[in-house]
């Protein structure tokens, strides 16, 4: 399979008729320049993508992310804390009643 949606024997099919309607002559010229155009839309794509990456990444301090990624969990955790105690203190405050 040449693609994901085009088979071995879809693609002989697609030849020949490329061949039929362009003749033999055109038909390898019209291939070469396709191929040409697949391989510049590649190259754009991918020079795009590395600009964005870099664009995107510039200047980040790959440790300084790790320490607010980890303040964060802290302050998370903190959090969590602090809800679980406010959840614990009715049934703390209605034990201290009953007595």
């Amino acid at each position: 399979m040449i693609s994901g949606a085009i088979g071995f024997g879809e693609l002989i099919l697609i030849l020949l008729a490329a061949v039929l309607v362009l003749g033999p002559d055109k038909a390898p010229q019209t291939a070469r320049q396709f191929g040409r155009v697949v391989r510049e839309f590649r190259q754009t794509i991918n020079g795009v993508t590395d600009d964005l990456k870099n664009d995107l990444t510039d200047g980040l301090d790959p440790d300084e992310i790790k320490g607010d990624m980890d303040a964060v969990r802290r302050g998370q955790e903190a959090s969590h804390d602090f809800i679980r105690d406010l959840i614990k203190e009715p049934d703390t405050q209605k034990k201290d009643k009953d007595q």
